[in-house]
């Protein structure tokens, strides 16, 4: 560990960064994947993710089990 805290951490500069090339490839034939993803998971991932981070900031409490709807978020806050 090189830093102890956020921030004291070093945040990199776009000149900083690794040069990149991207190439696209017309492939008509193929049915689309979305933005670039392989389908929504990614995306959803990250949502739920930080949707369980905020509900356990606000609450104090942590939600460990998928999927999380309203009315487990209701059984759960009582």
């Amino acid at each position: 560990m090189l830093t102890r805290n956020w921030s004291d951490y070093p945040i990199l500069r776009f000149s900083q960064l690794l040069k990149v090339q991207v190439e696209l490839i017309n492939r008509p034939e193929l049915p689309s994947l979305g933005e670039g993803a392989h389908g929504h998971g990614p995306t959803v991932t990250a949502i739920a993710f930080a949707f369980a981070f905020a509900f356990a900031h606000a609450s104090g409490k942590r939600l460990r089990d998928l999927p999380m709807t309203a009315e487990r978020l209701k059984k759960f806050l009582v």
